[in-house]
């Protein structure tokens, strides 16, 4: 089944409604889809209050201004419809107020009372007058200020007693007392350094005198004596090298006479021809028997 062009703009204008709807009022915190009790608050001044502002319960968001008509009938009265939530109980002898604050917000405070019968849908609340903004400012700091120019007050006070002329003459006189201790302590270390000051320069005179004496003993060591003694002993060990190049005594025929190293080299030899025969005869060498 086709439908037409104007049957489809029609369907969609439909819906743009609808949602048009939804959103007012989602704007005006009405909530189609739930339902709520409603209740009314008269004021004799709502101060600038609008629809879907807050309704707290206990500091509790509990719902929002639905409407807000003048009645007409009673003057100076208005009447605040707000819808809140169903299982919110709300004793009858409960108030409505008004709250501003310091950026111009209006809210609904419901104050719950302490009866045990409670409000039904579309029941009517009291209202209480919102004091003003002055009037709520001069509760809340005017103590503040006054206890803070209080104790201000009592501290100047005690500055005051602190800092008397009998206070600051005495400052006056503990500080010449200071001052003439500092003198005396000052001329007390002079006089103790220069009745010191002799014994200290006899000590490093004394001291002097003792390094001298020392640099003196060892300058008179006999160093020449020293240096022929090391003399004499070199001159010995070169005799007995060139002893033992010209063959003298054992060491040096050793080192010299070519027969001792033929002799050794003869032994040598006739090991390796003994070794040489045994591994190519070890028969002759080695009988073996066995039993």
């Amino acid at each position: 089944m086709r439908f037409s062009k104007e049957f489809k703009i029609g369907v969609l204008a439909i819906i743009s409604i609808l949602f048009l709807i939804l959103g007012i009022n989602f704007l005006k915190g009405k909530n189609l889809f739930n339902s709520e009790s409603r209740y009314y608050i008269i004021f004799d001044d709502v101060r600038m209050l609008s629809t879907a502002n807050q309704v707290f319960i206990n500091g509790y968001e509990a719902g929002r201004v639905s409407t807000i008509d003048f009645d007409y009938d009673a003057p100076n009265k208005i009447i605040v419809g707000v819808d809140i939530n169903p299982k919110m109980k709300i004793p009858n002898d409960s108030h409505g107020k008004l709250e501003t604050s310091v950026l111009g917000d209006v809210t609904i405070h419901i104050l719950l009372g302490s009866s045990q019968s409670f409000l039904q849908n579309s029941d009517t609340i009291n209202g209480i007058l919102p004091s003003n903004l002055t009037e709520e400012l001069g509760e809340n700091i005017v103590p503040a200020v006054e206890e803070l120019l209080s104790n201000l007050n009592n501290a100047i006070h005690s500055i005051n007693t602190t800092l008397n002329k009998g206070a600051v003459d005495r400052l006056l006189s503990n500080a010449d007392n200071l001052i003439d201790q500092l003198h005396s302590m000052t001329s007390t270390i002079q006089s103790e350094a220069k009745s010191s000051l002799p014994g200290i320069v006899n000590k490093l005179d004394s001291l002097e005198t003792s390094l001298l004496a020392f640099s003196e003993k060892i300058n008179s060591i006999e160093l020449a004596h020293l240096s022929d003694e090391m003399s004499q002993l070199l001159n010995q060990f070169s005799v007995l090298m060139q002893g033992i190049n010209q063959g003298n005594g054992s060491i040096g025929q050793f080192v010299n006479d070519n027969t001792f190293y033929n002799n050794l080299d003869s032994l040598v030899h006739s090991i390796q021809v003994l070794v040489d025969n045994i591994k190519n005869n070890p028969k002759k060498y080695i009988k073996v028997s066995v039993f």
